[in-house]
């Protein structure tokens, strides 16, 4: 009788994973950087996760039906299931019986666990064999086993390289922006002081990888600043989403419609303008339909929900930028049981990593503290921001938005916001930039390069 015992793996967590796949497409995106088809013990298991991933990556639905069928056009159907139950009988049971007391992290982690057994067996086993070898060289074996054991440890570190290919890689970079400077430009603002103009120096525009923040006190224009500049984006026919945890969807798009038919936002909120005007309203709302525009207005999403959506938005619908209203709303994986301050800073170096893995631009607006208000000059600057945890340290750019004349009603610069580029990783800051803001319409625009000589009163711009 052999004492040999079996690798350690869990078919029940294989099966209730595979099952919450299928029962929660949303939680493929979120966990499918910590799992691969060779985790699986079960060969069929390992097939039915690799067809789920396949689809999510060519953004299409998984669900039973999705799944039956590539299962089928692959030819695995048939050799999928047990004696008894095969098939797509077999797939049905994994959604019917999978249990919900646990969420697929739980069994995900049981398959990674026993995955891990077996491997580091594995790697003892091939160690022993070759340190059993008649010409064995203990110098070579050991050498073997540090290394095969090293590898497993940093398997999360796929992405370091020796400099020779950092170089070749950066060098080549270099020659395919010279050779298509087009496919490497920044994603412009509708704005040209802002991004175009001399004034506005190294500052371009919208990166990807590049973590935006948009500080500013409340009512001072930050929603329709980032919203405006999304859909201005969208227009030029770069997708993006909007995540909006204050403001409804339906209230972020009132507002861009009066700014395109000129109607007074709370007007058209409340469907209260002229009959005459309902023809340039609906042409408005249908350019807007038109764009590559996600809408997500959650309440109460958390830095792993955001994960899961952002990372199906990108590989599915091939998303380039995200806005997020505002920062300061959305929970950490911690919900609520750390400091606030420490709960913003886990947010904020959360975003910066996702810009990063999903080559994002990311926008985020952050609403700034009272300090300001009880000082005479009320212009925000970095230092307002370092309440907000790594903010300052984690975003690449930061602007900060402020307006004279809703603090002084006898302003000299009255309808005019001041775009203040408080931090660019890249290029040079402090530099203020002047729009005009239109409160009825809740809407920014430029301001013709031959007036700005007149806002002498504006710090760090003339």
């Amino acid at each position: 009788m052999s004492n040999r015992k079996e690798l350690p793996h869990s078919h029940e967590a294989e099966q209730a994973y595979l099952g919450a796949l299928l029962l929660n497409p949303d939680a493929i995106y979120e966990t499918m950087d910590h799992a691969t088809k060779d985790m699986f013990y079960y060969q069929q298991h390992g097939e039915i996760y690799a067809a789920i991933r396949t689809l999510a990556n060519t953004g299409h639905d998984v669900n039973y039906v999705t799944i039956i069928d590539r299962l089928e056009q692959s030819g695995q159907l048939k050799q999928i299931g047990s004696r008894d139950m095969q098939g797509a009988a077999y797939i049905t049971h994994l959604i019917t019986s999978c249990p919900m007391a646990m969420t697929p992290w739980g069994y995900l982690n049981i398959i990674r666990r026993t995955w891990r057994l077996r491997r580091t067996i594995q790697n003892a086993s091939t160690i022993v064999a070759d340190a059993y070898a008649d010409d064995a060289d203990p110098d070579e074996v050991e050498a073997k086993a540090l290394n095969l054991f090293a590898e497993a440890s940093v398997e999360n570190l796929s992405k370091i390289e020796p400099a020779s290919v950092a170089a070749d890689s950066a060098l080549a970079t270099i020659m395919d922006i010279r050779e298509h400077p087009e496919k490497h430009a920044a994603w412009k603002s509708p704005w040209k002081t802002l991004t175009e103009s001399p004034q506005a120096g190294s500052f371009k525009g919208l990166h990807p990888q590049d973590l935006i923040i948009v500080a500013a006190r409340p009512g001072m224009g930050k929603t329709a600043f980032v919203v405006q500049w999304a859909h201005w984006l969208a227009s030029q026919g770069v997708p993006g989403a909007i995540f909006s945890l204050e403001m409804t969807t339906y209230r972020l798009l009132c507002r861009e419609a009066a700014r395109i038919t000129d109607i007074p936002n709370d007007l058209l909120i409340e469907a209260e303008f002229d009959n005459d005007a309902m023809p340039a309203v609906i042409q408005a709302f249908g350019q807007l339909k038109d764009l590559p525009i996600f809408y997500d207005d959650t309440a109460g999403l958390t830095l792993p929900m955001l994960k899961a959506r952002l990372r199906y938005l990108a590989l599915a619908k091939g998303i380039k930028w995200v806005i997020i209203d505002y920062l300061q709303l959305m929970l950490s994986q911690s919900g609520g049981k750390t400091t606030r301050e420490r709960e913003v800073a886990e947010i904020s170096r959360g975003m910066k990593v996702l810009a990063k893995d999903l080559d994002l631009a990311i926008v985020a607006t952050a609403q700034l503290n009272r300090g300001v208000e009880y000082r005479t000059d009320k212009r925000p600057g970095l230092a307002d921001l370092r309440e907000s945890g790594q903010l300052e340290q984690d975003a690449d750019v930061v602007m900060f938005i402020y307006r004279d004349d809703y603090y002084n009603p006898d302003t000299e610069v009255p309808n005019i916001a001041e775009i203040i580029l408080g931090k660019h990783r890249n290029g040079k800051a402090p530099i203020t930039t002047p729009l005009y803001f239109k409160g009825e319409t809740t809407s920014f625009a430029s301001i013709e390069l031959r007036a700005l000589d007149d806002l002498e009163h504006i710090p760090e711009f003339n």
